[in-house]
């Protein structure tokens, strides 16, 4: 019990009065906190796989982590209640788990940049082709930049980048913080790809965070390794993402019945127990909806159910029977990869790849590129430039249409390198941005509009 206690300490680097209220839960605020923040709006206008796609009825990155967060914090309750009946944690943290799990999916994609993870490549190759921007820093710092990841960027927003008074952006509980960082390594140690475990395949902290990361890390007892929520919140995003960007696809006309069928009966699904349980459903559902118009999306939607009703509870009981080498930081493996429904998500996943090869999707992100590369290229130069602070001039002006946000979180973080945090808040700037809010810059600087 005093290891899960250890776990879900719900300290914060500004201590707020906590109620007297003994049902009060702790992590409830964080949850307010972060569906009221802008940063959470934005995602309305992210993309989750099409980018500025006009259809309202495929997943932006909103949509898709009000999902996550609804099937995270059914894995919570499920997580929660069989570690009560073996008397692992106390009745009195009843609602703890599924309350850090809902906030911590809300938050998950908070970090990400326009143009859905095409966008993050497109930061990436910018500093890996442009190291003039680079010179003056160390080799974990330009790690950081050359390899961003959207998960780092959202635990420095989550850390930095609120709306707040004072150096504590939302002031979010450790244990949710703590659940949002999935590799909790910096960027030498981390971005092994599979070559080590998990927690070694990205990494989770900026230079400048790599301290109040530590005092999280200690106050929880992590030992470097993720929180054991963390694979919680893992199989929520991929029991989500996974089966619902079939059912985008389906909408889009990127996956038809005819695909999903001609997978299915692959070797390697034809001798998978819930993969032939598929199978049947399909066949089942191509006559049950033969006379209806939207036959196809019925079935992606029926698809949909299906999966996740098989995949939560095996998650669930990987995580049971994992459960001592997850919470001592010695399980190295994603729950659904190490669970009966493996074969289950591969199917999914592969299918879902059609979305990518889709002429809409190509050109939006094509475009992304463009847009991206210029405003970094812009703001990158007007930054550095000896007349940024006279308004009069072009790089004076692009200056101060940077955030003030941006600007204040650079004035207010303490760090020996000065350089490297104007490349912070240059990416804080544009990782920020809407897709539509993105090429609507784009279009007024170069003159399109």
């Amino acid at each position: 019990m005093k290891e899960w206690d250890k776990r879900l300490t719900p300290k914060r680097f500004r201590q707020t009065s906590m109620p007297s209220d003994p049902g009060w839960n702790p992590f409830d605020s964080d949850f307010s906190r972060i569906t009221m923040s802008a940063p959470f709006r934005r995602l309305q206008d992210k993309a989750q796989v099409f980018p500025l796609e006009p259809n309202d009825f495929v997943r932006t990155r909103l949509t898709h982590s009000i999902e996550v967060s609804s099937v995270a914090r059914s894995l919570g309750v499920r997580a929660e209640q069989w570690l009560m009946s073996k008397k692992l944690l106390s009745r009195e943290k009843t609602g703890h788990i599924p309350s850090i799990l809902a906030t911590a999916s809300l938050a998950h994609d908070i970090g990400n940049p326009p143009f859905g993870h095409f966008g993050e490549k497109c930061i990436q190759i910018f500093f890996e082709t442009n190291k003039k921007f680079l010179k003056g820093l160390n080799a974990e710092e330009k790690a950081d930049l050359i390899n961003f990841d959207g998960n780092v960027q959202g635990l420095r927003l989550l850390l930095r980048l609120g709306l707040s008074s004072d150096e504590f952006s939302y002031n979010l509980t450790f244990p949710t913080l703590a659940t949002i960082a999935k590799y909790p390594k910096d960027s030498i140690t981390g971005n092994q790809g599979d070559k080590k475990t998990i927690s070694f395949k990205k990494y989770g902290f900026y230079q400048t965070d790599k301290e109040k990361y530590k005092e999280i890390n200690d106050e929880l007892g992590l030992r470097n390794e993720r929180h054991p929520l963390c694979f919680l919140l893992e199989a929520a995003d991929d029991i989500c993402y996974i089966v619902s960007d079939t059912e985008d696809g389906f909408k889009k006309n990127t996956i038809t019945l005819n695909i999903l069928l001609e997978n299915i009966n692959k070797p390697e699904y034809k001798k998978d127990t819930k993969c032939r349980e598929l199978h049947k459903l399909i066949k089942a559902l191509d006559k049950k909806y033969k006379n209806y118009e939207n036959k196809e999306s019925l079935i992606a939607q029926d698809c949909r159910i299906f999966a996740q009703w098989k995949m939560i509870p095996s998650a669930i009981k990987t995580f049971k029977t994992n459960h001592k080498s997850i919470l001592n930081g010695d399980f190295h493996h994603e729950l659904l990869d190490n669970s009966c429904s493996r074969q289950l998500k591969r199917f999914f996943k592969d299918i879902s790849a059609n979305n990518f090869k889709h002429e809409s999707v190509l050109t939006g992100e094509l475009l992304g590129e463009t847009i991206i590369t210029y405003l970094l290229e812009k703001f990158c130069t007007a930054v550095f430039s000896t007349n940024c602070e006279n308004i009069k001039t072009v790089h004076g002006k692009l200056y101060k249409l940077l955030s003030h946000q941006s600007r204040y979180a650079m004035e207010k973080t303490s760090y020996s390198n000065n350089k490297y945090l104007k490349l912070l808040m240059i990416i804080d700037f544009v990782a920020s941005m809407t897709d539509s809010y993105a090429l609507s810059l784009y279009r007024e600087l170069s003159g399109l509009k």
